[in-house]
């Protein structure tokens, strides 16, 4: 806990919106002012300059922030992120915390202060949701935490933007939400536009239990599925579920941003002793392109499909501008975080031209350079050419990566890789008397005598090569994992590159496809998934496109 956060729990009274309340409330204005529920300016002030950092490079058009201000430094760091963007309109979402709208929605025409100055209203923005039957006028604006602890940052950031403030009741249901959002959209038009979702995440549960439900969000942010926000409830998991319904809904099909989650905390970890309550926090960045910095107090790790060194492989990476443009496109993507790969074939000090062709050989000094060049850190050797040239091969090639600090996920085995684990297993081995097993007993033995108490993450080399379908075999195998409280699932094998399949309980690729392969075609796709490790151990999942330029 900061020394500013540490005074701020000491110094002042809390209410529901973790914040200290102005002590001046008139139940009328003549001047159409919604006076500002919090008077010190210095606590604002004092956190923008502690918690500050560089703009994104990306055009941002939606933000997820908290709305306790015991959380002040995320929400001062999210909007320092987007500060480098201009609107004209800032259009909130927020719950109606209090039940106090006559409507399942509503807004108000008047003006708000803030200890930065007047917030302007967009009245003819206001008029247009107002056009809605499903929309009224409504007084509770003057206590909803919701707009008032957001405001002060936008009046700092965006002094000159316009705002439409909505406050949404919980029981709207998806066909209300649907009814209104066209509303929504028509206010939005053509105006450089920020849609901020005012929210808190799991609410009224101790830590241990507040995770599970943050994971169970998340997952469903990952799938970047607005209909599974229904999953989801009020408000064991988030203070409003149509508020995010709507974010996204929008997000996805107005401007086509994508979402990033990047931070994800706990109000525990701003309290000196255990709590029986809690109440998570996150912030959701939607932006026109991936983002290219990490931002947020969490690690990044990326994951890829099978790669391959050798034959015509080597020749493409002869020319040193292919091979430097190859390597840009990678690091593009990942920022040299750390990469894991499925290693295909054996590194040799050398490989003969003569050689088997279907027995994958990868010189020494050139896989060397492209891992360290990517930075991988991990590779899985759990595949069916791990063996091509005998055990003898296998064992030179595990010396030689873990003497250049490469980290071997070997078939069958529980591995601690940083802040994870990596559990790697082949579904298709040469040579192998086990072929056509499911391994039962040595994958529960694995996940269950092995225990890890980071995140158990299988890496799979499964499937049929070039379908992105599982079959009643993976299926079988994915349900051993899943009962054994396996919730993401990472697969190689069949070349071409699946989706991401998420829903509140588990989240899969069924194929990463190929990465870096000398295998050409229509059939042939690649996707290198991003998994954003909060220090709680909850998880965001992105995945990317990559196609190998040949």
């Amino acid at each position: 806990m900061t020394p500013f956060i540490l005074s701020f729990l000491i110094s002042f009274h809390f209410s529901s919106s973790g914040g200290a309340l102005s002590d001046s409330l008139p139940e009328d204005d003549a001047h159409g002012m919604v006076y500002s529920l919090y008077d010190d300016e210095a606590f604002f002030t004092e956190a923008i300059e502690k918690f500050s950092v560089a703009p994104l490079q990306a055009e941002v058009t939606g933000l997820t922030v908290p709305h306790h201000l015991l959380a002040v430094d995320i929400m001062a760091k999210a909007f320092s992120e987007i500060s480098g963007n201009e609107y004209e309109l800032v259009l909130i979402l927020c719950p109606d915390h209090y039940l106090r709208s006559a409507t399942l929605f509503a807004t108000v025409r008047d003006d708000f202060e803030t200890v930065f100055g007047r917030v302007r209203t967009d009245n003819e923005g206001v008029d247009g949701i107002l056009s809605s039957p499903l929309v009224s006028e409504s007084d509770l604006f003057w206590r909803e935490h919701g707009i008032h602890a957001v405001l002060p940052f936008v009046s700092y950031y965006f002094p000159d933007a316009e705002i439409v403030p909505v406050a949404i009741h919980p029981k709207a249901t998806r066909d209300e939400l649907n009814e209104f959002l066209p509303f929504l959209e028509k206010v939005v038009g053509d105006r450089k536009t920020l849609i901020i979702e005012s929210t808190d995440f799991s609410h009224y549960f101790p830590l241990g239990e507040a995770v599970e439900k943050d994971d169970e969000t998340l997952r469903v942010l990952s799938s970047g599925n607005p209909e599974l926000v229904f999953s989801l409830k009020n408000p064991d998991n988030i203070d409003s579920v149509a508020a995010q319904y709507l974010q996204m809904r929008i997000q996805n099909e107005f401007f086509q941003s994508e979402l990033q989650v990047t931070e994800n905390r706990n109000s525990q970890e701003y309290a000196p002793e255990a709590v029986n309550e809690t109440t998570s926090y996150m912030v959701e960045i939607f932006s026109k392109e991936p983002l290219k910095e990490s931002p947020g107090a969490h690690k990044r790790y990326f994951f890829a499909g099978d790669t391959f060194f050798g034959r015509e492989m080597k020749t493409f990476l002869g020319d040193d501008e292919r091979k430097e443009k190859l390597i840009s496109d990678v690091l593009e993507i990942t920022g040299g975080d750390p990469l894991i790969v499925n290693l295909e074939g054996v590194i040799r000090p050398s490989c003969e031209e003569t050689e088997n062709p279907y027995l994958l050989c990868m010189e020494e000094e050139l896989t060397l350079e492209m891992l360290k060049s990517l930075n991988v850190k991990g590779v899985s050797i759990a595949n069916n050419h791990s063996l091509d040239f005998g055990d003898e091969a296998y064992g030179s090639m595990m010396n030689i990566l873990e003497n250049n600090r490469i980290t071997v996920f070997e078939n069958l085995s529980v591995t601690p890789f940083e802040d994870i684990c990596i559990f790697a297993l082949t579904d298709v081995m040469n040579g192998s008397e086990n072929t056509g097993e499911l391994y039962e007993k040595a994958i529960t033995a694995a996940v269950l005598n092995k225990k890890c108490d980071q995140l158990l993450i299988p890496f799979l080399h499964w499937g049929t090569e070039y379908s992105q379908n599982s079959s009643s075999r993976e299926d079988s195998l994915r349900n051993i994992l899943l009962s054994n409280g396996i919730s993401l699932i990472i697969g190689s094998h069949p070349h071409i590159a699946s989706s991401l399949q998420c829903t509140a309980e588990e989240c899969e690729v069924f194929s990463l496809g190929n990465f870096i392969f000398d295998q050409r075609g229509e059939k042939v796709s690649s996707k290198i998934l991003e998994l954003d490790l909060f220090p709680q151990g909850t998880y965001f999942l992105t995945l990317h496109d990559f196609e190998l330029s040949y």
